[in-house]
């Protein structure tokens, strides 16, 4: 579960986010909320007061007093000003303070003052901001929460499906970072189409040509015993990715073979403990623990060798990458699909 931050302490609320807010403060380190706060707040307004002039500062740079001058002064176009000052923990750092809670306990009727902050330290302000207005926090979400936001979002947003399978390939590659996963979310939404289903074979699709290589993407095939299916998985990688990308690859590869390893040698454990030590979890496991359950430790072990040594081999520039992972998957599908022949 990812570190919670200090915004997510316990303080006043204030208000329910709404037009008869004065003051906002919208605290935490994840951008994408404090944007969507933002947007959907802007919006609210504009039902309630007929228009809307914006207004956009940055705490580190402009002056307090110039900021809090426009909160107080008429706007000329519209009813209503709102006033964002972002690096919001600059702003009312130091002799600014005192300027800030002055105009805070008196704020002006005609104008919104909203403040975001990546980081807040607590004190008599917020109590302040509770009074006339709402704080809001915005914290970092952990890597199940996004899974579960980006199937939410597909489907009121962008009206489709997401797999589990597809969304925990999507955490895996870019983090429990929502703006980035709002993004790769609609993109994937496009290409499933209005009451589709965005598959993880879509996901590997799609990413194909990215700069980074999701490493699920790489292990899967390698999991399948089927030496051309692998192989050819593994062209369609590193034909559409930059230049040195057998790089992540035979990372991918040797992570996989140490998953494979450790599950193998732990027979008796419960792959639920032994997964929670390699970082594994859900439909990541559960794949890997049944490939290793009836495998020999000692081949598994010879794997893993060999899979460290071809990534070795590619980061000091020796051989061919490409030919050495193709040889890589083979003794892959050799090991595994002996395995499953077994089975």
């Amino acid at each position: 579960m990812a570190k919670r931050s200090s915004s997510s302490k316990k303080g006043p609320a204030g208000k329910p986010l709404g037009p008869d807010c004065r003051v906002v403060l919208l605290r935490g380190k994840e951008a994408f909320l404090r944007a969507q706060h933002t947007t959907g707040f802007k919006e609210k307004l504009a039902d309630a007061v007929g228009g809307v002039d914006t207004f956009l500062f940055d705490g580190e740079k402009d002056e307090a007093a110039d900021i809090l001058d426009e909160c107080r002064s008429f706007g000329l176009m519209s009813g209503h000003k709102l006033v964002i000052v972002d690096n919001a923990e600059s702003f009312v750092k130091d002799a600014n303070r005192t300027l800030v809670e002055r105009y805070v306990q008196a704020p002006n009727d005609e104008a919104t003052l909203v403040l975001r902050a990546d980081t807040w330290r607590p004190g008599k302000l917020d109590k302040m901001i509770a009074e006339v207005g709402a704080i809001v926090p915005c914290d970092e979400v952990n890597p199940e929460q996004a899974m579960k936001w980006c199937r939410l979002r597909a489907r009121k947003r962008h009206e489709c499906e997401l797999d589990e399978k597809a969304a925990w390939m999507l955490i895996d590659r870019f983090g429990p970072d929502l703006g980035r996963l709002s993004a790769e979310v609609a993109k994937l939404a496009v290409a499933a189409g209005t009451g589709g289903t965005v598959t993880p074979a879509l996901v590997a699709e799609m990413s194909a040509g990215s700069r980074e290589i999701e490493p699920w993407a790489v292990q899967q095939p390698m999991l399948s015993g089927n030496a051309p299916h692998a192989i050819a998985s593994l062209r369609r990688i590193l034909d559409s990715a930059p230049r040195d990308a057998h790089v992540p690859v035979a990372m991918a590869c040797a992570q996989l073979a140490a998953n494979l390893h450790a599950l193998a040698a732990a027979k008796g454990a419960n792959p639920g403990s032994v997964g929670k030590s390699r970082k594994l979890w859900g439909d990541r496991l559960y794949p890997i623990a049944d490939a290793a359950r009836q495998a020999d430790p000692v081949a598994m072990r010879a794997l893993l060798r060999d899979a460290l040594d071809t990534d070795a081999k590619g980061k000091s520039g020796g051989g061919i990458p490409s030919i050495d992972l193709e040889a890589l998957a083979v003794r892959f599908s050799a090991t595994l699909g002996g395995q499953a022949r077994r089975r």
